[in-house]
């Protein structure tokens, strides 16, 4: 069986695109506010005046040239208006950026009604958080300040829409893209790099996230994607449904849902690891990808609670993170309160291992733990390399 590392693997998908109404309206120019795009020069009131008025307006553009704006606190942008780059310009955090302080959001003016927003759309923009001149932040110190942080209000059932793409996230301490509770988000052709939480997260419940086109650089800070729910949407729930679609990923996968939540990914390559998957009364579909896999962990490369997980024609491929043992699925049953009828099945898979496993070292396709008589584990037409020590281990 041929052994193929896991950093030769690309993403060949076509380029995606999105069609959506074209937002008529007023158009700002932020030179004309009177921002100077310098990089010296503190834009921030300048920037927050075309937004402002553009919104007034009823909705519209809020356009910047060439350059490089420096922002000293949060921009507030709203539904029914384009943020547009002409001449790939950049928005620079100042440095020493107020602590747990988002660059562009929409939180303080959520969306909120019965019907979802007009349509927020941030097109050929590049966010760098000047993450090198913000002090201390790998310890978490500075976890909230997101590039770009996008929610609704739950108090009623419409969602905030958004349309984020062609567009560059780049030194962020947090995430690059936030994505909270009653949002509708789609992402097109994005680019993270070393974004120390994570290029794409969503978080909150009663959220839709459609990711189609992601490439992460994690040279300086490892940089994935995170569905890490903690917000209660609309009606209390903390369900939300994602397809995260030709992905090129140097950092972590990790999706923890709940609440009957649907996560499907398709074409997913990563060249570096960890993986996560908890799927508590949830679903998870992966088809097509290349998951990067590290050893045993108290917290990472394992899956836990599968309710229902399923891979579709996916290589799990072991890659050095510690001494060992590696499994290509740790699978944790009941690690959460006692759950039944739980199923993970592999459908034409592959486990191999990269050079960096040496031949001593015990790897094993599957490590059941806790599984209890209603727990299923299925594998069909899985190949696993000759360097495995066996298909399967149980405690």
């Amino acid at each position: 069986t041929t052994v193929v590392p896991v950093t030769t693997v690309a993403v060949t998908a076509t380029r995606p695109t999105t069609t959506l109404p074209v937002i008529s309206g007023l158009v700002v120019n932020v030179r004309i506010e009177g921002a100077a795009g310098n990089g010296v020069t503190d834009d921030t009131d300048a920037i927050q005046r075309a937004s402002d008025k553009v919104r007034k307006a009823g909705g519209g553009t809020v356009l910047f040239p060439a350059g490089t704006y420096l922002i000293s606190n949060t921009v507030h942008i709203y539904p029914g208006v384009t943020y547009e780059g002409s001449g790939n310009p950049v928005i620079q955090a100042k440095a020493d950026y107020p602590k747990d302080t988002r660059m562009f959001t929409t939180e303080s003016f959520p969306w909120v009604g019965t019907t979802d927003s007009p349509y927020l759309i941030v097109r050929g923009l590049t966010f760098d958080g000047n993450s090198s001149r913000q002090g201390a932040y790998k310890d978490y110190e500075n976890e909230h300040s997101f590039l770009l942080y996008l929610t609704g209000n739950p108090t009623q059932p419409g969602r905030l829409r958004a349309l984020v793409e062609n567009t560059t996230l780049r030194n962020g301490v947090a995430d690059g893209i936030s994505v909270y509770v009653n949002a509708d988000v789609q992402i097109r052709n994005v680019r993270g790099e070393n974004l120390f939480r994570g290029a794409v997260t969503l978080t909150g419940g009663y959220s839709k996230l459609d990711v189609n086109g992601l490439t992460t650089i994690g040279d300086v800070d490892p940089t994935g994607i995170d569905i890490e729910t903690d917000g209660n949407g609309f009606g209390g729930t903390l369900r939300n449904e994602s397809t995260w679609r030709n992905l090129d990923l140097d950092g972590d996968l990790d999706f923890q849902v709940y609440d009957g939540s649907t996560v499907t990914g398709d074409n997913i390559h990563m060249r570096s690891g960890p993986i996560f998957i908890g799927a508590m009364d949830s679903t998870i579909t992966i088809n097509n990808s290349t998951l990067a896999v590290g050893m045993a962990d108290s917290y990472l490369n394992r899956i836990v609670a599968p309710h229902n997980v399923t891979f579709n024609n996916t290589t799990f491929t072991m890659t050095q993170q510690g001494s060992g043992p590696f499994y290509g699925l740790d699978i944790y049953w009941q690690l959460f309160p006692t759950k039944t009828k739980q199923q993970v099945t592999c459908n034409t898979c592959t486990f191999t291992t990269d050079n960096t496993i040496n031949n001593t070292t015990p790897a094993y396709g599957f490590y059941n733990r806790t599984q209890t008589t209603t727990d299923t584990l299925t594998i069909n037409n899985t190949t696993f390399t000759p360097r495995f020590t066996k298909p399967t281990n149980s405690s």
